[in-house]
């Protein structure tokens, strides 16, 4: 529409001598009537800011270096160093000729002493023979044209050129991991780029070259993956039917697709004459549809049979998939439609989902043993009991006086505490249990509790709003801190040393866990939800309904970094390693983020408020838990999410098992006998 402004199209910072301000600024107002976007030092470096990495940070953020040519220039430090910086990005340097070289500086000297009267030479790099012309009275209109036209040429490859050179940057700097690398299209279009430069044309830097064939090596290697799970999912849904006596050959299942497809041909809407006239389609468009189709009724009968039939829906899900062992290229090449992966993926939980034990009442809670051997479950029906994993045979049965709704193995494996009470828990106790032979060892009055990482303290929360830490082979208490609001939770840091406690008046307290001496108290602007220490126990993560995730260093408060949601964060989990972050939030997202400067990596939307996150044990993965009662599985590299897991009950707990991939599941059942689900 006439009249309204284009938005910012090239990114152009200007390198000039404080000589040559006046014409700077004439010539930023000139570009950014003209759409461009101009960055110049004046208007971006703050006071006591350290310039070298704020102007590095300039020149790396934008696509062309427009050099302010100037006796003044030429003749000084800062704009030789610009222009260094400038080459060792790749960024494309167009100068401009302000006032000739032969002039006399209009700066001055140190201690006023006089210039040298040799005419001023250029920088070595500078090497554009027809420089826009602004010198010697010409008009300044004239010589803005000559430089518009000079950053309109090949426009669309420097800007490319400097994303790439962004994102090679980024990984580099980053420590070159694989989830900054590109995928797909982009990788074609990286190397469409360095195919195509021109003479004189910014160079593709060794770290942008190395960043392509890095990314390109991932993509053949996740190619090889994907290929390998789909034969070993296609192997283990193909024993399963053979197990089951159900149809194992392709040509079995091809027929059981065909009929399948005909009775449900009305409910798809779909005539014959109109299948005739898209197989005569293309290839690729046929086999698409046909994906479509297969997952389709892939989903239908996992519906259909609760589960029962899920190794021929994973079959029908597979055929709807690339074959990398058939020699039929057709079916090796066809293209990988996301419906067909996304169902394979249910069907192979479906296939390996059980229900594994029950109770007499809803289960509040579950834990897996360290060397996950046994699995320990506490019920509404006012038990704790341990499972053997192997058999599933009950190992152990403890009878409480009340509900049970926290449960967990210390972090030797050999004690299990539990904390049973009924709501609202004011009353709640803390029993301490032999895990080999289930005897009692110790119980105390208390709310809540948490292991040191060593096995020897229990740090419990009592219902004055005191932390008191136990003894747990004499079941003396070694220290007691009282706090002057209602206390949250509480969570030892990773070598037992620090306790950081989250309270009602939305602050975390960390303080030496054996003297309670407070070394930082880090405010939050509404309620905390809980925190979560790094693995190395050195940086704690907290979740808030101000809409942040905050990071902060251990024995300072100090903080480190933050990342905004659009709704409260219910929830934080650091990866094994500590290189990535989860955060679920009300605002029905969970993020994936780096540790270190807290720039998201992907996010997948759900239908309610996700409450909890938590890694698997080898960081590939994660589960998620919203509102909505729907368990999730997500892959941590990609984001994308594996399959879910949906009750028509609330969804009390999940925990991964430590040595495979086994997720746990509580429900609730509101009465009636409640499983717990084991995949």
């Amino acid at each position: 529409m006439t009249g309204e402004r284009q938005p910012k199209k090239h990114k152009v910072f200007i390198s000039y001598s404080r000589a040559d301000e006046a014409f700077a600024d004439e010539l930023r107002l000139g570009l950014d009537d003209r759409g461009y976007a101009v960055e110049i030092d004046k208007h971006s470096i703050r006071q006591g800011e350290e310039w070298k990495a704020r102007l590095t940070k300039l020149i790396a953020e934008c696509d062309t270096v427009v050099f302010v040519l100037s006796p003044d220039s030429a003749r000084s430090s800062i704009c030789h160093w610009e222009v260094d910086q400038a080459h060792a990005l790749a960024k494309r340097i167009v100068p401009v000729m302000h006032r000739g070289l032969h002039e006399t500086p209009k700066g001055k000297q140190p201690l006023d002493s006089l210039w040298p009267t040799e005419p001023a030479k250029a920088p070595e790099r500078l090497s554009l023979i027809n420089y826009p012309r602004f010198d010697e009275g010409r008009s300044f209109i004239t010589g803005l044209r000559s430089l518009v036209e000079a950053l309109e040429a090949d426009h669309v490859w420097i800007e490319a050129h400097s994303r790439l050179a962004a994102r090679a940057r980024d990984w580099d700097e980053g420590g070159r991991p694989n989830n900054r690398l590109m995928q797909g299209s982009d990788i074609v279009a990286a190397k469409g780029l360095v195919e195509s430069r021109k003479i004189g044309a910014p160079e593709v830097r060794p770290v942008q070259l190395d960043f392509i064939r890095a990314s390109e090596a991932s993509e053949v290697a996740q190619q090889n993956n994907r290929e390998r799970e789909l034969v070993e999912k296609r192997r283990q849904a193909e024993e399963a039917l053979r197990l089951s006596q159900r149809v194992v050959h392709r040509t079995k299942i091809g027929l059981a697709t065909a009929l399948l497809f005909a009775g449900l041909a009305l409910w798809f809407g779909y005539e014959s004459k109109r299948s005739a006239e898209q197989a005569q389609r293309t290839t690729r468009e046929a086999q698409i549809s046909q994906s479509g189709l297969l997952s389709e009724t892939a989903r239908v009968i996992l519906g259909q049979t609760g589960g029962a039939d899920a190794p021929l829906a994973m079959l029908l899900a597979l055929e709807g998939l690339p074959d990398a062992t058939d020699e039929d290229t057709q079916r090796s090449h066809r293209p990988i439609v996301a419906a067909a992966q996304f169902q394979l993926d249910q069907a192979y939980f479906a296939n390996t989902e059980r229900v594994v034990l029950g109770h007499d009442g809803s289960v509040m809670t579950l834990a897996w043993s360290p060397n996950g051997q046994w699995l320990a479950t506490g019920s509404a029906d006012k038990t704790t009991r341990i499972f053997e994993v192997s058999t599933w045979n009950e190992l152990a049965r403890i009878k409480h006086d009340s509900q049970v709704y926290n449960v967990e193995w210390s972090p030797d494996g050999k004690r299990l505490a539990t904390v049973s009470g009924d709501y609202p828990y004011v009353a709640a106790v803390t029993h301490i249990i032999d895990a080999a032979t289930g005897r009692p060892l110790m119980q105390a009055e208390t709310q809540s509790f948490r292991w040191s990482p060593d096995s020897s303290r229990l740090a419990t929360r009592l219902s004055d709003n005191t932390v008191q830490i136990y003894d747990v082979a004499t079941g003396k208490a070694l220290a007691q801190t009282k706090h002057d609001a209602e206390l949250s939770g509480i969570a030892w840091n990773t070598n037992g040393a620090l306790l950081a406690t989250w309270l009602s008046d939305n602050t975390i307290r960390i303080a030496e866990a054996m003297t309670g001496r407070e070394l930082a108290r880090v405010s939050h602007d509404d309620k905390v939800h809980t925190v979560a220490w790094s693995p190395s126990g050195t940086v704690l993560a907290t979740a808030s309904s101000d809409k942040t995730m905050r990071l902060v260093e251990a024995t300072t408060g100090r903080e480190l970094g933050r990342v905004s949601h659009d709704n409260a964060v219910l929830a934080v989990a650091w990866s094994p390693n500590g290189t990535l972050l989860a955060t679920g939030s009300s605002d029905k997202t969970m993020r994936i983020v780096e540790a270190t400067t807290g720039k998201e990596l992907s996010r997948l939307p759900h239908d309610d408020a996700v409450v909890a996150v938590v890694w698997k044990p080898d960081g590939k993965s994660l589960a998620t838990t919203s509102r909505q009662k729907v368990v999730r599985t997500v892959d941590a590299a990609t984001g994308r999410e594996m399959a879910q897991f949906k009750k028509k009950t609330d969804t009390e707990h999940v925990a991964w098992k430590p040595d495979k991939s086994v997720l746990a599941i509580a429900f609730s059942t509101f009465g009636e006998p409640s499983p717990a689900f084991s995949r």
